[in-house]
């Protein structure tokens, strides 16, 4: 709940039409200085690192090994399925399947499928595990195909875990890993938007308003307003959230 922000540990999830008070604050390294109140005003969808085991999935899908934890699953324009499988450190995997489930196809085994962003001829697919000092990310893409001659290409090394993402636009994705914000596309020429040097970002959500990147993490929302030459970054904070380390 926004109003409960008695924990140490904070996850913000910015909602449309929600206008909590924050404070601008200028960020140095382990910690933050209070500036001024402010009241941000977000539109748009959001997705959202926290997801569920409470997915359905096709009805006659038996489990194979690794397909255990937290799935994301699309249903293809053809009749079948891309279904991935987050299991953090046990590892995960990608799987096409048939209509209703009783046939599949391992496209990427041993990967920790976050996301199945659809994008102009295809499905862009990010994975990538934060366990202990374990840190990485890895963007692939699965052209349209039928479901069994579906196959996946890497096309970019996110270097970190993707936890959050928004769809700007059907065939561009901004992504938050746990150490940068990201443009991509399916083709897999990235753009960084910000990168933190130090430390780790946490980012539990992202949302545009207008040009506007909000994104939502442990005690702090990053805040990147576009300028002429790239954006600039602002750290906002909840009057009870004054001081956070994020190493």
């Amino acid at each position: 709940m926004l109003n409960s922000l008695s924990t140490s540990v904070v996850s913000f999830l910015l909602l449309p039409g929600i206008h909590p008070p924050f404070r601008r604050a200028i960020f140095h390294p382990g910690s933050c200085i209070e500036m001024e109140r402010v009241s941000p005003c977000l539109v748009g969808p959001r997705q959202d690192s926290e997801q569920s085991e409470d997915v359905p999935l096709p009805e006659y899908l038996t489990r194979e090994p690794h397909m255990h934890g937290i799935p994301a699953v699309l249903y293809l324009d053809n009749g079948g399925w891309l279904i991935g499988f987050n299991w953090g450190e046990f590892e995960g995997g990608l799987w096409s399947a048939n209509q209703d489930g009783s046939e599949t196809k391992n496209l990427l085994p041993s990967v920790d499928v976050h996301a199945l962003v659809p994008v102009p001829g295809g499905v862009v697919v990010l994975a990538g595990v934060a366990q202990a000092t374990l840190d990485e990310g890895s963007a692939f893409f699965v052209p349209v195909s039928e479901w069994d001659k579906a196959k996946a290409f890497p096309i970019l090394d996110l270097h970190s875990s993707p936890e959050a993402y928004i769809q700007k636009s059907p065939d561009t994705i901004l992504v938050a890993t746990n150490k940068a914000i990201l443009r991509i596309n399916a083709s897999g020429v990235p753009q960084t938007l910000f990168e933190l040097p130090n430390g780790s970002l946490f980012p539990r959500s992202v949302l545009l308003a207008d040009r506007t990147i909000y994104v939502g993490m442990r005690g702090y929302i990053l805040r990147l307003l576009p300028q002429s030459t790239g954006y600039k970054s602002e750290w906002l904070s909840p009057p009870e959230g004054r001081r956070a380390n994020l190493d």
